[in-house]
């Protein structure tokens, strides 16, 4: 069955920040991140492979040490197994779309 998916009809994450399932199917998860200016995601090793898609804002994705800067309509993949960390930078909130491969 076809429906509109958003924030408003999607699962809460429950983490430091604003997080929703938008979609989970065979072996991914659709994920929207919402961070607010001055916020970080703690380092952590990623479990899962997973690519970030930049919707709007600015920040740094930090893997396993190595700094990116990625800028609106940038996607990165992050290997399972990795260390890695977000920090907004500038005032506005970074938003990010993620696809979680299970």
């Amino acid at each position: 069955m076809s429906e509109i998916v958003n924030i408003s009809n999607s699962e809460k994450l429950n983490v430091d920040f604003d997080a929703w399932k938008l979609l989970e199917h065979d072996n991914i998860a659709i994920i929207r991140i919402n961070m607010k200016a001055g916020h970080s995601m703690a380092e952590h090793i990623n479990e899962k492979t997973v690519v970030f898609h930049v919707l709007s804002g600015e920040g740094k994705l930090t893997i396993d040490e190595q700094a990116f800067l990625p800028e609106k309509g940038d996607s990165i993949k992050v290997e399972k197994g990795k260390m890695r960390s977000w920090t907004v930078l500038g005032d506005s909130p970074l938003e990010l779309l993620v696809v979680k491969f299970l």
